[in-house]
Parts: C-alpha cells; sequence; structure tokens
C-alpha cells in the first residue's frame, strides 16, 4: 500500500509505502507516515507484491490521523504508577554513563493512555480508564537487540517528541483496538537523542518483532476466503519475538534517507550499556528460545496442535533461520533459533524490509562500534564560530572545534575535515584556498591528545543564489579516507542577497470599480546591505507571466513605477501609481518584483502579491 499527500489537490508528493509494521489474520497495520502538516488531500493506492503476488480483496482501509495532542501529564498520576510499579522501574535504572536517555515524562507520554478502556473520539482523550494497565509489563531476560526504522516520509524536520507521541497514540490506542502502550523499547531520533519507549525497563516485552500469524486450517479447511478462526476448528500461531528482545526504533526512513553517525553512533552506545546491564556477550550466536504462542480450539489433540506447530516453521525458514522445536511444555512451545548474533534487525527474523535497504549493510558496522564504543579514533564536535548568514558571492570565515574522544593522539597530518553539501556532494562554499571540493583542512595544533580540541580554520564563499543551505562535516583519517567514528555534524546557513527587501503595505482596496482610476502606493524596505538606485523600478506581473491587468498611464511592459530617490539599508521605499482596472470583473492576483538595474531585488519570499475583485 503506498500513500502520497497534497496541500492543493494539483501538486502532489512522492508516493510513500505502508511499511508492515504488525498484522493478525484480518487486519494488517502499518507503520505511520508523516507529511506536512499543511496537506489536505491523501491518496491511497495498491500494488501487488512481485515476489509473493496473490489475489487478495480489500474489503476496508481505515485511514488515522493523528495531530499532535497536547495533554499534560498529571504529575499525581505518575507518582501513582511510580509507586505501583516501583520494582518494575527499578529494573530500567542502569549504571553511571554519559548517555542520556529521554525519559517518557520528557517527551510528555500520556500515561493515561496505558490504562484507557475506551477512547472518546470526539474528544480525541481516553473516555475511561482502568485500575490496571492495558498492557502491564511481562518481564524476560534481555537475549537480542532488534534495530527498526519508523518508516514513512522524511521526518528531519519534524518535532522528534511530538513523532515519538503519535506513534505511542498509534500502538496504544489504535492498533487491534489499542495495545495499550509503545511498541518499541528505545526510540532514536536523527540528532542521536534516545528515547524510552515501552514501561517496564529492558526486559519488559514490547510489540516491534512478531512473525505471524500462521493459519493451519483444519475446521475451515478448502475454504481459503475465509478467515482463520479457531472457534470453527483451526489453529493460529505466531513467533513471540517480542520477548527477550530489546526493539530500537530510528525515526526515519531508511529505504530513501542514509542513517547519519549520530545515529549510528547512539545506537551502539546503547546497546553497549544494555549489554552490559543485561550480562551478554555482544559476540554471542547462542542459541535463542522464542516463544510460540498458540490459539487452538479446547479439547484438540496435542499431536494436531504440534503438527500445526510443525507447519508453522515454514515463516522462519522462509527466513533462512536455523530453528528447532522444542515441545517439552506442550503447552508453551519453543522455538530454538541458532547461529543469529546477538544484535539484529526487524527484516532477519519477519518479512519486512525494516529497517530499510540504506541501512541493513550497516548493522555490521553498528555490531562492531557497540562491542567497542570507543576505538582509536573517535571524535565530537565541540563548537563553531562559522557564520549562522552570508551574502551571495561573499567571503567569510569561522573556527570548528572538534575533541577528541579516542584513544590515540592525532598529528597534524592523520586528520582533516571536510565539508559537503547536504547529501554528501560537493560544497557549494569552496573557498580559493580550499585544498580540493571538500576542503581537507588540517588542525591548527601540532598534535592533538586524547580528551583535547583540535581547531580548524574555514574560509568559505556564499555560492551566488540565496536560499537556506545545509553544510555536513565530519574529519577523516587522512591516510585511508576512513571517517572518524562520531565526528559527523551538521549546521544550516543562510545566503542573503546583497539587493533584498521585504513588502511592507499596499493601500490599493480589495475590491474596486471597472470605473474608478486608484492610487496605490507600496511599501518596501530596503533589508540588504546594497543602497538602491533612483532608477530602482517595480514590476507587475499577472500569474501567466504576461504584463499585470492592472494598468497605468506610464506603463512600459511591465514596470508601472520608477523609485526616483536612493534608499539605503533599513530604509524604506515607496512607490505611488494611479491604476486602470481592467474592464472585465473578476478577481486579479498582482506580482510585484523589483529591479535596480539588471539586479533583481530579493524580497524574502518566492513570490510578493495582491489580489483584488474587481466590480462593475
Amino acid at each position: 500500500m503506498f500513500l502520497r499527500s497534497s496541500n492543493d489537490g494539483k501538486i502532489w508528493s512522492d508516493w510513500y509505502e505502508t511499511i508492515l509494521f504488525y498484522k493478525n489474520n484480518q487486519t494488517r497495520y502499518g507503520e505511520i507516515l508523516f507529511f506536512p502538516a499543511s496537506s489536505r488531500y491523501v491518496q491511497i493506492k495498491a500494488v501487488a507484491d512481485e515476489h509473493d503476488p496473490q489475489e487478495i480483496t480489500i474489503q476496508k482501509i481505515n485511514i488515522n490521523i493523528f495531530p499532535e495532542i497536547k495533554t499534560p501529564l498529571a504529575e499525581k498520576i505518575i507518582k501513582s504508577i511510580a509507586n505501583k510499579f516501583k520494582v518494575i522501574q527499578a529494573l530500567a535504572q542502569t549504571a553511571a554513563t554519559d548517555i542520556k536517555i529521554i525519559s517518557r515524562a520528557e517527551w510528555n507520554a500520556n500515561e493515561d493512555w496505558r490504562f484507557c478502556a475506551s477512547w472518546d473520539s470526539a474528544k480525541n482523550t481516553c473516555g475511561t480508564k482502568s485500575p490496571d494497565p492495558k498492557w502491564p509489563p511481562q518481564i524476560h531476560p534481555v537475549k537480542k537487540f532488534v534495530i527498526h526504522h519508523t518508516a514513512g516520509s522524511n521526518t528531519a524536520n519534524a518535532d522528534p517528541k511530538e513523532l515519538i507521541r503519535n506513534i505511542y497514540l498509534w500502538h496504544a490506542i489504535v492498533i487491534e483496538g489499542g495495545w495499550g502502550d509503545i511498541g518499541y523499547n528505545y526510540i532514536i531520533d536523527q540528532q542521536g537523542n534516545i528515547y524510552e519507549g515501552r514501561f517496564g525497563g529492558d526486559g519488559a516485552q514490547a510489540g516491534h518483532t512478531f512473525n505471524g500469524p500462521y493459519c493451519k486450517r483444519i475446521g475451515t479447511a478448502g475454504l481459503d476466503a475465509t478467515p482463520c478462526g479457531v472457534s470453527k476448528g483451526d489453529v493460529e500461531i505466531g513467533y513471540q519475538m517480542n520477548a527477550g528482545t530489546v526493539g530500537i526504533a530510528v525515526l526515519g526512513n531508511f529505504n530513501t534517507e542514509i542513517a547519519n553517525e549520530k545515529v549510528k553512533a547512539a545506537i551502539a552506545k546503547l546497546i553497549n550499556l544494555k549489554s552490559q546491564t543485561a550480562q551478554i556477550n555482544l559476540n554471542d550466536t547462542a542459541d535463542w528460545s522464542v516463544p510460540i504462542k498458540v490459539k487452538s480450539p479446547d479439547g484438540m489433540e496435542p499431536g494436531i496442535v504440534e503438527s500445526a506447530v510443525r507447519d508453522s516453521g515454514m515463516l522462519l525458514t522462509g527466513k533462512n533461520l536455523s530453528f528447532d522445536f522444542d515441545f517439552t511444555d506442550p503447552i508453551n512451545p519453543l522455538a530454538v533459533v541458532h547461529g543469529l548474533p546477538t544484535i539484529i534487525s526487524h527484516r532477519d527474523v519477519d518479512r519486512t524490509s525494516c529497517p530499510g535497504d540504506n541501512f541493513y549493510p550497516q548493522l555490521e558496522e553498528i555490531r562492531r562500534l557497540a562491542i567497542n564504543p570507543t576505538t582509536e579514533y573517535e571524535a565530537k564536535f565541540e563548537s563553531s564560530t562559522l557564520p549562522a548568514a552570508m551574502y551571495v558571492s561573499k567571503a567569510d570565515s569561522g573556527e570548528i572545534k572538534i575533541r577528541n574522544t579516542g584513544s590515540r593522539s592525532w598529528l597534524k597530518a592523520d586528520v582533516d575535515l571536510r565539508i559537503f553539501d547536504n547529501g554528501r556532494k560537493p560544497s557549494l562554499f569552496k573557498d580559493g584556498p580550499w585544498n580540493d571540493p571538500a576542503g581537507r583542512f588540517f588542525f591548527e595544533q601540532t598534535e592533538v591528545k586524547p580528551q583535547e580540541l583540535a581547531t580548524f580554520k574555514v574560509p568559505l564563499m556564499a555560492p551566488q543564489y540565496a536560499g537556506m543551505y545545509k553544510h555536513e562535516f565530519a574529519l577523516f583519517k587522512t591516510a585511508d579516507n576512513s571517517e572518524i567514528f562520531g565526528s559527523a555534524f551538521d549546521r544550516e546557513m543562510r545566503v542573503d542577497e546583497t539587493h533584498q527587501g521585504e513588502f511592507i503595505s499596499s493601500s490599493l482596496r480589495a475590491a474596486v470599480k471597472t470605473v474608478w482610476r486608484p492610487t496605490m502606493k507600496l511599501t518596501f524596505k530596503n533589508t540588504g546591505f546594497a543602497t538602491w538606485s533612483k532608477n530602482t523600478v517595480l514590476e507587475i506581473y499577472d500569474p501567466s507571466g504576461a504584463p499585470g491587468a492592472f494598468k497605468t498611464k506610464t506603463q512600459s511592459g511591465y514596470t508601472a513605477a520608477k523609485l526616483g530617490a536612493t534608499v539605503k539599508s533599513g530604509e524604506n521605499a515607496i512607490f505611488t501609481t494611479k491604476l486602470t482596472p481592467p474592464k472585465n470583473p473578476g478577481i486579479y492576483k498582482q506580482i510585484f518584483k523589483l529591479k535596480d538595474g539588471n539586479k533583481e531585488i530579493w524580497l524574502g519570499r518566492p513570490e510578493v502579491s495582491i489580489m483584488t475583485r474587481v466590480d462593475k
């Protein structure tokens, strides 16, 4: 299933696949898709799976829309929960560390939702509450770490806390009538910030990885269109891979995006810390006993149930997993999976693309970093004096300081700083002294020892076009061009025109008559540093690009008025002209541009315009 959004129903976003998050026999639930708040239209399309083509009838589609819900946490609820579950909470406490984990309270998790018995859709809040949590924490020893992405559209500019609250609402309230909590144990944003997920600590069984359900048709054999039904004599089986695993989800879609160094560093350090708490070896590939969830009719012969469970093994063989069944406890059978690393991804054990085609190849690096998060070469951005704004084609400079957080000293020729445009493309700010398109700047000191700061002086030359630009910075080992772990960071910079202005006001009425000859006074402010000459002109266009429908006696082509006096930076420019409205009644749009000679004055936005109604 794919969705896209539009503000006006004409121009549409890209199609975004609804990545499967959870399914039961009749319903499939996708990951949340994030679209701009200005979206007013949504389209949906279904495409057959080329790897598993089947005839599927879609009977109903539900689209749930989650705006941010600002519901304050009541302090008394937090205290009552803390008292009730203080033993469980103690399991989440960890040894002293420099890792900051943003708590549920800090991202404003509404704890009412964990106790919500019914949802009031009209008020968008919990209608009735139960005295006990809907999903009480079940604690299991941690054996594996499972990496996910939240998928959906690009989330880089969104508020991560709001995104997490929306995921929490989707999991706690909507899926299957509401699970009662968020399905991930931890969430990581694009800046490498780590957020507490599922209530109850690391060992609390979450809802991020469940392989199933598999239906063994017995009572409805041959009736493929009939949903699997335990009440009809069928057996339903699933592999509860949430038990004994810590689910870590990264905000973003790594089918289309690339995981940055901050994200990888955060995952690695979190897993390193939690593996010590759980006392598990990250190099281990020990057997993993996965509980099998079985639903069967009362009184069904154990042999039939066991046969159904063995048939369901196709879910695991489909992922090329090596396993055996353990029926020591026939009521609670296990699948003993062999040879899997301690750090795995969702797609390793379930039929999904999660955590994305771009992220999956990076798992080996994350495993390595989690085993040894402090390497010989490691760095952390400290500060920058680079300008926040520059004028087009003008030069400026600044300093960047980066701390050596590794175990090895740097010599001047060992390490260099490189600068890229967004997406690791060649920088648009290349200055004459740059050694190559990425800069390759060496630090000022002769040697930088562990925990000392390296200072890099960076000259910049702004591009010739105004706008917002994103720099990406990273340190590299000069000898082999390998990136130094943890050193990557980014900064946005605004580039302004030298000739720049701001539209202040128009005296033209919102409605005029065809016989009127109104005087229009337009006021602009010079917000650049260049003085506007007396030859600066006002040009008026209509939306087609033709001269504006309102005419003036002195109009020549697009030019409606001339300034007639110089205007310095910070001063206002006023254009006054008498207009002749068009003969035909209607609503007309006038688009204004200012030009000083051949130089168009940037007015701070793509279009400055007014709408005027013309009546008889």
